[in-house]
């Protein structure tokens, strides 16, 4: 019957899965099983951008990531914010327990892109999902995790994509303002995938600057290098 419904909407509606593009209402089983499978692991960057924060990843940003996030920022499939968030809250939840404590308390810190870039899209899609994580990992261990608007980019930032590794950097330094958290919070960084590194490091280093400097990042995916670095 499921198979009869997903052809019916292809047939009628053009529907298909945002991951595979076989005929479908939503992100099909397959695809799902996929997403859920990416492994959980601290990320390291090479080379390094200086200040690159402790980062946990939740998958590499291949097979049907890309798909997936592009749809979710760039064509307002929100229906994927859900499946994505479980990605990162199960990053956010093996960040804290390897380097959390007992008693403290901590936010969620998204990345925001630049004022016009969410114009652009008419979606803050990752504070969208840090909103979707936090309420996950509240249900699951019980942990209340504010989101918090601490780091904020110049209005008129350039954006990453088409830059190469050395392009991001240079963009990326000094990019970030930040405000210090509330007293005994701790800040946890959040982006939806990480490539050279270069955002969650200035990023990082603005919140030290603040005096709020974060317990590490968390990310949906993160690139995998093909070729040597130099």
């Amino acid at each position: 019957m499921s198979d009869l419904l997903d052809h019916a909407a292809d047939l009628l509606l053009g529907s298909r899965c945002p991951g595979c593009h076989q005929p479908g209402r939503s992100l099909c089983a397959a695809c799902r099983q996929r997403l859920a499978g990416g492994r959980v692991r601290f990320v390291e960057r090479d080379p390094s951008p200086v200040g690159f924060p402790l980062t946990v990843c939740a998958g590499d940003y291949t097979g049907v990531m890309p798909a997936l996030l592009s749809g979710f920022k760039d064509e307002r499939l929100l229906d994927l914010a859900t499946p994505l968030a479980a990605r990162l809250g199960a990053s956010v939840m093996h960040l804290l327990a390897a380097l959390g404590r007992v008693g403290s308390a901590y936010a969620l810190v998204p990345v925001t892109s630049s004022p016009a870039a969410i114009r652009e899209r008419g979606l803050d899609h990752t504070h969208l999902l840090a909103t979707r994580a936090a309420r996950l990992v509240r249900r699951e261990v019980g942990l209340a995790l504010p989101v918090r608007r601490l780091v904020q980019p110049p209005r008129r930032a350039v954006d990453q994509v088409g830059l190469d590794a050395v392009a991001r950097l240079r963009n990326r330094r000094n990019h970030y303002a930040a405000v210090p958290a509330p007293r005994g919070e701790i800040p946890i960084l959040v982006d939806d995938v990480t490539t050279t590194g270069s955002t969650l490091a200035a990023a990082a280093r603005a919140l030290a600057d603040s005096g709020s400097p974060a317990l590490g990042a968390v990310v949906v995916a993160a690139t995998v290098r093909r070729s040597p670095s130099r």
